[in-house]
């Protein structure tokens, strides 16, 4: 900008396109990630509730983790699948819990942290 219109003016408004441009295209969502990201956000809660109920139940974390992305379709039960076959091959627990969260989402973030703490250390997690 400070060399298409010049002077002080595009000075600032460089600066301005500098600050403001990475938040602009951040916004610049496509309509199906769009979607996948609303439904992520509206399963979740219930595949968490159904992961609590198998671990109280008695089930091994990964083989309740299997049965909840098999119960729970779409993205949330696709990124369990992640977590699950990362689980199956021995990587380690905070590595297969970052799948469950892409970005800063503000429920899945710590949700797979907590988790991840608890296949590390033994902890119960329901």
């Amino acid at each position: 900008m400070a060399l298409l219109v010049g002077g002080p003016v595009g000075v600032v408004l460089g600066g301005l396109l500098l600050v403001a441009g990475p938040r602009l295209l951040s916004g610049l969502e496509g309509a199906q990630d769009r979607s996948r990201r609303e439904q992520f956000a509206r399963d979740l809660p219930l595949a968490l509730d159904l992961l609590s109920a198998c671990l109280a139940g008695g089930a091994v974390l990964a083989t309740a983790v299997r049965a909840v992305a098999d119960a729970v379709p779409g993205p949330c039960g696709d990124r369990l699948g992640q977590v699950e076959a990362a689980l199956a091959v021995g990587s380690p627990s905070a590595e297969a819990w970052a799948a469950l969260c892409e970005g800063d989402d503000p429920v899945a973030g710590p949700a797979a942290r907590a988790l991840a703490r608890a296949g590390e250390g033994g902890a119960p997690v329901a």
